[in-house]
């Protein structure tokens, strides 16, 4: 059997949905672990390759037990070398990677993830409520006001419906 090819942005899109990816550092020949703030080396040779961080993250125990670290992001941007600042550099200047504007495709392809994952948090949480039917206030005093079967202007919810009453007439 012959090994498939993943084109680099496949690649991209896979580390950037990574849950413990920090994607705002992420470069073509390293990563860091947001669970562990450790920097990860990716293949010297091949862009964006997954090899290194798939064994990280198989051996973490931050990200097995899926605990996250609080650092800031300037604060995780000390970790890196000083080579892979000026690969990020690089990058962005001559539109590659992440930056390169054929790279559209990568940003449609992480908008389509995030509105199904919406998309599927809204139609769980629409199981999960029941649907309630609230009446209009004025609707809810004058309810009130009948069941307890007084005259109105007589108790202090029937004074607060003849006043509801009273405003209506005014607009």
């Amino acid at each position: 059997m012959s090994p498939t090819h993943t084109s680099e942005q496949n690649r991209i899109v896979d580390l950037m949905t990574r849950r413990f990816v920090d994607v705002p550092t992420l470069g073509p020949h390293h990563v860091i672990c947001l669970a562990c703030n450790q920097r990860i080396s990716l293949h010297p040779d091949m862009r964006y390759n997954l090899t290194n961080w798939v064994s990280h993250a198989e051996a973490c125990n931050n990200v097995q037990g899926g605990t996250s670290s609080t650092m800031k992001t300037k604060d995780r941007l000390k970790l890196l070398k000083e080579t892979d600042l000026d690969q990020l550099s690089q990058e962005y200047h001559q539109h590659r990677g992440l930056h390169n504007p054929k790279y559209k495709e990568v940003a449609l392809i992480l908008e389509q993830y995030r509105i199904q994952l919406v998309m599927e948090i809204e139609a769980r949480r629409r199981q999960n409520e029941k649907p309630e039917y609230y009446p209009p206030l004025s609707m809810a005093f004058a309810t009130h006001a009948a069941t307890q079967g007084t005259p109105t202007g007589t108790s202090l919810s029937g004074r607060v419906a003849r006043g509801v009453r009273e405003l209506r007439h005014l607009f």
